[in-house]
């Protein structure tokens, strides 16, 4: 009965807040996102176990391993500690902010320019990086392609660098898919959507696959147009997802359908519960602080300013996610290795059931303050179109990370992507950068 109502509060609190903020936008925004992400990260896995617990016995093994047993009660603080964190969601939505229809393309030729000009740079350095991995790995430029799955993992960490300059290639993927679709390019962008699905097949990884097919997602039903011919793309991404956890298990492409010949009834079982993909993972070890006796500390809050540490100048050691992995698994441990985590795990270490609420604040106001630079009007506008559709991953898959790493990744975005791309918007129409209001600036950039 208490696990049915939490539920219910849970999907009724979530339900209403992506409703407020679509009949605010018209399109997902930031904001629905992370209750999106709250719903699938924690509590697809509870309700499943609870409901059909043979349909989730990795989650069960996951708790199991570490001494602990499943129970409804445990169940029942995931659902809560979930249910507080979108009742803070849904209290930072009902704050609002004007109602803003998100443009379905974007017609300022300076902005679209250097957009793109920093996109392809960045898939520039990320195919260097990849490269640069390969020869690490066995000295071929497509070495990283070969790798397996759990060599993948020690291999980025041994080499942060080059495994940073992926994930700028990830981000300029991101950026280049945007402003294709809101530049009517639609099949430049569908090209870029299926190189980043090939790239992380090869290198054994589900990361980059889904943040582009998020991007991608969220432009698509912000456009209101043409939804049936782009979820073609779409669903085939999501196919490859739902299957990635069986289909890693290749050697290299020139294996691949071979392996696909071999494995194939399981790869069907493997798509018929996707849920077991990728979800179990931060359920099991938010189950365990919330179900452990924890010393609360401030170790969550500094960590914000220790991620700003790059690996690849300083080895910061690890961080909370790692050490609750390493005692999760014990012996099994390697570094790399982990669960996931969630803001609800940073916050019950914080301040215990009140931390909850305080994060999950801090990370909602974020993305409320994010969405609403869409409502700036002028030249600004579109710019800022860019910025919240590249944001969206951030704020959903966020759901499955820290705090702290949402804001480091968000400071990457703004120095590396972000700012570069409005200093040559800038320059291309003859003014220098400012952040003076757009009624203030003589420029004319936003003019078509």
């Amino acid at each position: 009965m208490i696990f049915n109502t939490i539920l219910t509060v849970l999907l009724l609190l979530a339900s209403l807040t992506v409703i407020r903020e679509y009949r605010r936008t018209k399109t997902l925004t930031l904001v629905s996102l992370i209750s999106l992400g709250n719903i699938l990260y924690m509590g697809v896995t509870p309700a499943l176990y609870h409901y059909f617990p043979d349909s989730v016995m990795i989650f069960e093994h996951y708790v199991s391993d570490t001494g602990m047993t499943v129970d409804e009660s445990g169940l029942i603080r995931i659902l809560l500690a979930a249910a507080i964190f979108q009742m803070v969601c849904f209290y930072v939505s009902s704050g609002g902010g004007r109602k803003r229809v998100h443009p379905d393309a974007i017609n300022n030729k300076a902005i679209v320019k250097a957009a793109i000009i920093v996109g392809w740079i960045l898939i520039s350095i990320g195919a260097i990086g990849a490269a640069w991995l390969g020869l690490k790995y066995n000295g071929q430029l497509w070495g990283l392609y070969e790798i397996s799955y759990f060599e993948r993992a020690t291999l980025a960490r041994d080499n942060s660098l080059q495994a940073f300059m992926l994930l700028l290639g990830m981000y300029g993927a991101a950026q280049l898919i945007v402003i294709y679709l809101l530049s009517h390019r639609k099949t430049m962008a569908v090209l870029i959507l299926f190189t980043m699905i090939l790239h992380g097949l090869g290198m054994k990884s589900k990361f980059p696959i889904f943040w582009v097919l998020l991007v991608f997602l969220v432009v698509t039903i912000g456009q209101r147009k043409q939804l049936l011919r782009l979820f073609l793309p779409i669903g085939f991404a999501v196919l490859i997802l739902s299957i990635m956890s069986t289909l890693r298990g290749f050697e290299n492409y020139a294996a691949l359908p071979e392996y696909v010949e071999t494995h194939w009834d399981l790869l069907v079982t493997t798509a018929a519960a996707p849920w077991n993909n990728d979800l179990p993972g931060p359920a099991s070890i938010t189950y365990n602080i919330l179900n452990s006796d924890v010393d609360y500390t401030v170790r969550p809050a500094t960590e914000i300013l220790w991620l700003m540490v790059p690996r690849f100048l300083f080895d910061r050691g690890p961080i909370l996610a790692d050490t609750w992995a390493e005692k999760m698994l014990g012996s099994g441990y390697e570094p790399g290795l982990g669960f996931g985590w969630s803001p609800i795990c940073d916050g019950f270490l914080l301040l215990g059931w009140l931390g909850i609420g305080i994060v999950a604040f801090v990370f909602t106001m974020i993305a409320r303050y994010i969405d609403n630079l869409g409502t700036k009007s002028g030249k600004y506008g579109e710019f800022f179109v860019i910025v919240i559709y590249c944001s969206a991953p951030f704020f959903l898959i966020g759901m499955r990370g820290t705090l702290g790493g949402l804001i480091k990744q968000l400071i990457i975005m703004t120095a590396l992507i972000w700012l570069p791309t409005l200093y040559l918007a800038q320059k291309d129409d003859g003014v220098r950068l400012s952040f003076r209001p757009a009624c203030r600036q003589r420029s004319n950039l936003g003019r078509t």
